[in-house]
């Protein structure tokens, strides 16, 4: 796992405090925690950086994640890259050149992992794409029009490689929610880099949900998605909501959206709450998930909040949030997940980096 670790994330190093779309303290990786009854899966999320990235010469960094590009495609490390170079001229500003002051500072790639701690299987590698910085370098497009100009290279990425009739489904109600005066952003996307036949297309976006309710219409995109998966994902929906939700505040959820090829609607949801909006602290936080996950994943008292405290060995959990980013649920093999987004405060001064 450490040398497997060391060869897929080498371009991860850390500069002074330069902004990632990972996460707002600037920490270019993440841990994705998946716990279900039986066991934990663990997915390494991380920005390829260098020390030239946010520099004159690369200010939307695109040096360090084209050079680890060219690396894992000449490895014999078995990625499938079709989508990307597909992708890549809708979404991406693709040279440094190209980028204009607005932009800079903008990431706009990041890649992730699912480890196997028993080496029996290859990692699976993902690939994410946010097209912010080719937005804000676009003159053209003034503030007011940014959300249809960002649905439009989501609409034509997507159709270039076969996705237009689950992506319109999407739209719809991105364009009823705008019309009723609830906007929802639209954020990323992301791809699994196996064979196409393979592999899953999420499409995130991000809102404030004042109710379950308005989380339930996300996940059903207004109650017209109807299976399996979206009947657990909204099981799930209604017992973190309830576990977690204890102010009239809004609360700030992400969803993803799956689609497949040869599939005409998405065919399954997750979501994510962010953690700032349910404790002062990660002490606070774990405290509620520790809780959650006894009654609802069988976890023994303490499990949770004993393996947070070891992450987050440098500080007290009791000094304020940082750690713990998002708590939510993906279905796998027919039952729900918790899932847990957690930091490594790179950039904590408790770290003396």
């Amino acid at each position: 796992m450490r040398l497997r670790g060391r060869y897929l994330i080498s371009n991860c190093e850390l500069i002074i405090n330069r902004p990632t779309i990972l996460g707002e303290d600037h920490t270019p990786l993440q841990l994705e925690l998946s716990i279900s009854k039986s066991k934990m899966a663990v997915r390494v999320i991380f920005e390829p950086i260098s020390a030239t990235t946010g520099s004159s010469h690369d200010p939307i960094n695109w040096i360090a994640p084209s050079k680890y590009i060219v690396r894992l495609v000449n490895k014999t490390y078995p990625v499938e890259m079709h989508w990307y170079d597909s992708l890549c001229s809708y979404m991406l500003l693709c040279y440094p050149n190209d980028a204009r002051k607005s932009s800079h500072g903008l990431s706009q790639q990041v890649f992730a992992f699912d480890v196997d701690r028993l080496g029996r299987t290859r990692p699976k590698m993902k690939v994410y794409f946010n097209p912010n910085a080719k937005i804000m370098a676009e003159l053209h497009v003034d503030e007011e029009h940014r959300p249809s100009y960002r649905q439009t290279l989501f609409r034509d990425a997507l159709s270039s490689i076969g996705f237009a009739e689950p992506w319109s489904r999407i739209e719809e109600y991105l364009v009823q929610r705008a019309e009723n005066g609830k906007q929802v952003f639209l954020d990323a996307l992301s791809w699994d880099t196996c064979e196409p036949r393979k592999a899953r297309m999420k499409i995130f976006i991000r809102s404030d949900c004042t109710s379950l309710e308005d989380l339930l219409s996300h996940i059903t995109l207004g109650g017209t998605l109807a299976n399996d998966k979206i009947h657990e994902t909204e099981l799930a929906a209604k017992e973190m909501w309830n576990a977690f939700k204890s102010h009239e505040q809004a609360v700030t959820v992400a969803c993803g959206y799956e689609l497949r090829r040869g599939q005409n609607e998405p065919v399954g949801v997750e979501f994510h709450f962010y953690l700032n909006d349910f404790g002062s602290s990660d002490e606070e936080i774990a405290q509620k998930l520790d809780s959650f996950l006894v009654g609802k994943m069988g976890k023994s008292p303490g499990w949770y909040k004993e393996m947070i405290e070891k992450f987050c060995s440098y500080r007290p959990l009791s000094s304020r949030t940082g750690v713990q980013l998002s708590v939510g649920s993906t279905v796998r093999h027919g039952n729900w997940d918790v899932t847990v987004h957690l930091s490594p405060e790179a950039y904590a001064p408790e770290r003396r980096i």
